[in-house]
């Protein structure tokens, strides 16, 4: 999605998430995080995942890379914007002499659903910012990162600054055009109920391009 020297990005909150449909039909750990790396595992010692969501933590122990059904109940309990941290030991597939146990350990975001859309967003961002913006503004840009609310009727709220593209006049062109937005589809929770939706919106020069992992959280 780039224009010229230019390009944007919008990312649901969390460095990682993973969505509540995913929670619902997960079998196996492999199920529930795509980075999750099975084909290290010679023999599990065990799994536990645990749950952090309106301040407690609740938690399921398993044996092996299959959910057992104390785990698939706590992943299907959990709601949108609850923290999961998924814990693995395990003795290692490789050839060493002194094969000693290791441990894998991710920590994620639940999403919702049905995240919160817009058709016609490229198109919206093209002609109301993109194409705003003057050369001399294009080189004073790295990465500007922009906090935003979709609420439950889709309407854009509490948008915030949170690292201002390095022109004043470029941050008040994007909070003026992400305000001016038409309605977007609310997200939605498991039970199809429209619910809020917190979302970043990256400007990014492409010369800055490799730091934006940097500025995901």
């Amino acid at each position: 999605m780039s224009a010229q020297d230019l390009s944007y990005l919008f990312q649901e909150s969390g460095t990682y998430s993973v969505s509540q449909n995913v929670l619902k039909n997960a079998k196996n750990i492999s199920d529930i995080h795509e980075r999750y790396k099975a084909h290290w595992v010679d023999q599990y010692l065990s799994t536990e995942i645990s749950l952090n969501q309106n301040g407690k933590t609740f938690s399921a122990n398993g044996k092996n890379g299959k959910l057992n059904a104390k785990q698939i109940r706590l992943l299907q309990s959990a709601n949108v914007d609850a923290e999961i941290k998924l814990l693995v030991h395990y003795i290692p597939k490789n050839n060493l002499k002194e094969n000693s146990p290791k441990e894998m350990d991710y920590t994620f975001k639940v999403s919702p659903a049905k995240s919160a859309q817009f058709m016609g967003v490229e198109d919206y961002i093209q002609e109301n910012i993109i194409s705003k913006i003057t050369l001399a503004q294009k080189g004073l840009i790295d990465i500007g990162k922009f906090k935003l609310n979709v609420s439950t009727t889709g309407e854009i709220q509490e948008i915030e600054i949170v690292r201002s593209t390095s022109s004043t006049a470029v941050d008040e062109l994007v909070v003026k055009a992400l305000q001016s937005m038409p309605k977007w589809s609310a997200a939605q929770n498991i039970k199809k109920e429209a619910i809020s939706q917190e979302i970043k919106f990256y400007l990014i020069h492409s010369d800055k391009s490799c730091l934006i992992h940097e500025l995901k959280d």
